[in-house]
Order: C-alpha cells, then sequence, then structure tokens
C-alpha cells in the first residue's frame, strides 16, 4: 500500500529503517535483514515512516484525516497478518 500510494517510496523507507542502503530494490540483502526483525516492529517503524512523510505535504490539511484512517487500518491488518502463523510449505 505504501509503495503504491505514496509514491515508490515504500521500498526505500523499509531499506532505511533496516540500516541498508535504499536502492529502492527488493534484494537478497533487504530480505535478509527483513528476516532477523520482528514483524510488529518493522509494521509500526514504517507505518510510523509513512504517517511522518504524509503530514509533511502541503495537501495534509485537506487529505490528512483520510491518509492517517488509511495508515491506520494498514497496520491493523498487517499487525493481524504478521501474528497469524505462516503457510507450511505447499499450504499456498
Amino acid at each position: 500500500d505504501y509503495e503504491v500510494n505514496s509514491g515508490n517510496r515504500g521500498v526505500m523507507a523499509l531499506q532505511r529503517i533496516l540500516g541498508v542502503p535504499d536502492d529502492g530494490i527488493v534484494g537478497p540483502v533487504t530480505l535478509e535483514n527483513v528476516s532477523l526483525h520482528a514483524p510488529d516492529d518493522l509494521i509500526r517503524k514504517l507505518c510510523d515512516e509513512r504517517l511522518a512523510f504524509l503530514k509533511r505535504l502541503h495537501t495534509w490539511r485537506l487529505f490528512g484525516r483520510g491518509w492517517g484512517r488509511r495508515v491506520a487500518e494498514v497496520k491493523e491488518l498487517a499487525m493481524k497478518m504478521a501474528a497469524e502463523p505462516a503457510p507450511k510449505s505447499g499450504e499456498g
């Protein structure tokens, strides 16, 4: 949602949070570092960074309430997804 709706910033924001070069490419270095972090921590940090970015936009006063609600909804859904056990191999 971040990557699509906030102008290709999602991957680079994630990379900055991880402390890896922010080249915008989800490659082995990014994926390896994601696996070293708790999903809920990454979700919180990424949503906080996205909300901070949106608040810096000059159109925040006009669209901020909806944007803020969207970030909160995405965060809530992502946290629920992170709490679910990963499917076993072959379970789709």
